[in-house]
């Protein structure tokens, strides 16, 4: 069990296109950014929002990968960790 003490925001794809998707999510204000993007965890509703956006807007195997991310208990409730390696930007809520 994780206790980290998360923070609440908003994050989108950063990809140039404001119709992505913007979701609710957590950041670690410890290790919040990877190479200057965000570094967000989701949790289950949101995580399955973004997947079945990633199955229609992407090609490829990036939907599949995604579903690979297993939750983490952190803070009380199971969030799924998608830093590290995709360019996401915190929005204000």
């Amino acid at each position: 069990m994780k206790d980290i003490k998360l923070k609440a925001a908003q994050f989108q794809m950063d990809c140039g296109d404001e119709e992505l998707p913007i979701l609710f999510g957590y950041y670690n204000p410890s290790d919040r950014y990877w190479n200057g993007f965000a570094n967000p965890y989701l949790d289950r509703a949101n995580r399955d929002a973004w997947i079945a956006f990633s199955k229609i807007f992407y090609e490829g195997d990036v939907a599949k990968e995604m579903e690979t991310i297993e939750p983490q208990w952190i803070d009380g409730k199971y969030l799924y960790y998608f830093g590290g390696g995709y360019t996401w930007h915190e929005r204000s809520i």
